[in-house]
């Protein structure tokens, strides 16, 4: 069973099964270190509250879960993430370890 949105307005919704699926994926091509990074990440994007900070990662989290992920798509996804959350980088360190993925 898949989860199901209805009348959702201003909202963050990360969708828990592309993240779930993108760590799996990092993990098994990176490390686990990359891949508790992302979900860290998923959770303070979550709690900001930030529905354009949600949209841009769900998309780089669906971008990663590509056979092969197309680098300058997700470094674009993570920039927006970066324009609508400023505070991201207050989780430098987990910042610091995805940003292979796209580099």
């Amino acid at each position: 069973m898949s989860d199901v949105f209805q009348n959702i307005q201003n909202s963050t919704i990360l969708n828990k099964s592309i993240v779930e699926n993108a760590f799996n994926r990092v993990k098994k091509e990176h490390d686990e270190d990359t891949s508790k990074a992302l979900v860290k990440i998923a959770e303070f994007i979550e709690k900001s509250g930030d529905p354009a900070a949600g949209a841009l990662f769900t998309n780089f989290t669906e971008e990663l879960n590509k056979p092969t992920p197309d680098k300058s798509r997700l470094k674009s996804f993570w920039s927006g993430v970066e324009k609508a959350l400023p505070t991201i980088n207050t989780v430098a360190e987990a910042v610091a370890k995805i940003v292979p993925l796209f580099i």
